[in-house]
């Protein structure tokens, strides 16, 4: 093991190296601030090559590096004290267990014979020269993962007890310590835990069922330390166990900026309107698991004007807002965070109960809407878990005031002067004139640079189909949206409109997608037809480079026909007398993506 090649070399540097010869080489050698830039530029390399990230992101440490490229700087460690002492700032940085420090470092409790004791043999204590050679290698550690330990030999109570009455032992164990992720929720891990958390800046908890003690009661005492101790804690991710106990708690630490959640089931119980109390909070994220046995009830919907009115008391920095969980949480979490500072917001719309839960997508987008005035990007998806559409459900909710909020929401939408990004993907609507309405705000909307709107019909029946604009409908985005670089929009393509010949459009626009006429219903008409789109689409957007008739995320062959026929349609449309000098910038319609 590459730990125990370190070891190894510790003992060397401790008898002696020899002594280089003098000259440049020797100075290069030993000068230790030069050796650890070489080092870290080899770890860099060695990294990339691996495919390994050469940052660890917050809350995102599992393993170690790999231990193929770690024992390259194992040998390094041996060449001389420099070396030692800059390869093991890589060696000893990321590190995946305590195992190594406890098995290897420290005289761990073996026989002379190599075989475990089940006592620790040095239960008097560990001398001055073992502490040391501990620190050594602990005082290089950034992030550590606390996972269960992998030997069965290893007694941990015997561990606990020694650390619980031992004065000598370093305080802290790992002192430039940042980063944490934690599953396991063994007695050891949690008085490690007593003793790095004033010091650290980002934890992950993810506790495992692995261990004879509650999850849940291994989670209340780590928060609860969390929420006493961790001053310095700017990043915490609580993935297992979240419930209305751990939750309150990571409430509480003052310090976080940064906040990612998740939740296996229903969150009722959980009051998130103690998220104002993270004054520092800037980026909040939230994911769940639905619980199919568990289906979450529809918010009291009657309260829905009480909601819109709440005071804005929320956390004042919060930036970012990422949600993947079904719409009942959703409006739980708007209904919650009652901040108006938010930039940017992303809702993935999950369901097990489709009807009614798509019902209350308006409302949820309502509230957002009204309180973030300064919001910049608005991004809504919705997945379901490919259940049908009860009809029946759905006939007793249309035209009640109490559901129909779409107007509500495209109002609201309309005063967000500042939004440069709104997609609305696959989003299910009962409101036929959806579309109309959304792209009446959307002329409202004069920093906009990506437009998305792909929104869905709530039932198959003829009369919940959403209505489709027709093409003139680009005519009000390039006066009205000149800042605009992509839109991806259905458009029914039924009739060309009257060119414009009197309009000199400065529109940016670069990429259109458009996803409702296939290319062998253009190839049924006539020249005369497929000419006019593209002198209509190229007076309205003259820097357009891309047109497609797919959606970004399709593509394939169908797109890239799309694209030939257009290439064949420009080399004609140029020749057109109606296009004057100045329109030297036509449309150059690449292949679909």
């Amino acid at each position: 093991m590459e730990d125990d090649m370190i070891v190894e070399a510790t003992e060397t540097q401790a008898e002696g190296v020899p002594s280089a010869a003098p000259g440049a080489p020797s100075q290069v050698f030993n000068n230790m601030e030069l050796t650890s830039l070489i080092v870290q530029s080899l770890k860099g390399v060695t990294l990339l090559e691996s495919g390994v990230a050469s940052v660890v992101p917050p809350g995102g440490l599992k393993t170690s590096r790999p231990a193929s490229w770690k024992q390259y700087f194992a040998r390094l460690a041996m060449v001389n004290r420099t070396f030692f002492h800059a390869s093991i700032e890589v060696l000893w940085e990321h590190m995946s267990s305590l195992e190594p420090f406890f098995n290897t470092l420290l005289p761990a409790d073996r026989k002379q014979n190599d075989m475990f004791s089940i006592l620790l043999s040095y239960y008097r204590g560990v001398r001055s020269v073992q502490w040391h050679r501990f620190t050594l290698y602990s005082s290089r550690t950034k992030s550590l993962a606390l996972n269960r330990f992998a030997s069965s030999q290893l007694d941990e109570s015997s561990w606990v007890m020694f650390f619980a009455t031992d004065k000598t032992k370093p305080d802290p164990l790992f002192p430039a310590l940042k980063t944490v992720y934690m599953s396991s929720n063994s007695n050891l891990s949690l008085l490690v835990a007593f003793s790095f958390a004033p010091y650290i800046t980002s934890i992950t908890v993810d506790l495992d069922a692995g261990s004879n003690e509650p999850v849940e009661e291994s989670g209340i005492a780590l928060t609860t330390l969390l929420q006493e101790r961790a001053r310095n804690l700017t990043h915490a991710a609580l993935l297992s166990p979240f419930n209305s106990d751990t939750a309150s708690r990571i409430f509480e630490i003052t310090s976080l900026s940064s906040l990612s959640l998740h939740a296996n089931g229903e969150t009722s119980a959980v009051d998130f309107t103690r998220v104002k109390n993270l004054p520092l909070l800037e980026k909040l994220q939230f994911t769940q698991t639905l619980d199919a046995s568990r289906p979450s009830p529809l918010p009291p919907l009657l309260d829905f004007p009480r909601v819109i009115s709440a005071p804005l008391d929320g956390s004042p920095r919060l930036r970012e807002l990422s949600v993947r969980a079904n719409p009942p949480t959703h409006y739980q979490l708007a209904a919650s965070i009652t901040s108006q500072s938010l930039e940017s917001i992303h809702l993935v719309s999950l369901s097990d109960d489709p009807e009614e839960h798509a019902m209350i997508i308006p409302h949820i987008l309502t509230i957002h809407a009204k309180r973030n005035l300064n919001l910049k990007s608005l991004v809504v998806e919705y997945r379901t878990l490919g259940l049908d559409w009860d009809q029946d459900t759905i006939n007793p909710m249309r035209g009640d005031p109490l559901y129909d909020k779409a107007l509500s929401f495209t109002q609201a939408l309309s005063a967000l002067r500042n939004l440069t990004t709104l997609k609305i993907s696959r989003v299910p609507f009962l409101t036929v004139d959806i579309m109309a309405l959304i792209l009446d705000a959307v002329h409202s909307l004069p920093m906009l640079e990506l437009l998305w709107l792909d929104v869905t019909s709530m039932t198959d029946l003829d009369e919940d189909e959403v209505v489709i604009p027709f093409l003139h409908s680009l005519d009000d985005i390039s006066r009205t949206n000149q800042r605009l670089n992509h839109c991806v929009l259905a458009i029914d393509l039924a009739e060309v409109p009257p060119i414009p010949n009197d309009y000199i459009s400065t529109n940016r626009l670069k990429k259109l997608d458009l996803c409702t006429m296939t290319v062998e219903d253009l190839e049924e008409r006539s020249t005369e037809y497929r000419l006019r789109i593209a002198q209509y689409l190229d007076r309205l957007f003259p820097h357009l480079e891309t047109l497609t008739d797919t959606l970004p995320r399709g593509g394939g062959k169908h797109g890239a026909r799309f694209s030939q026929w257009f290439l064949l349609s420009r080399h004609f449309v140029r020749k057109q007398p109606v296009i004057s000098p100045e329109r030297q910038g036509l449309v150059c319609l690449s292949k679909g993506t």
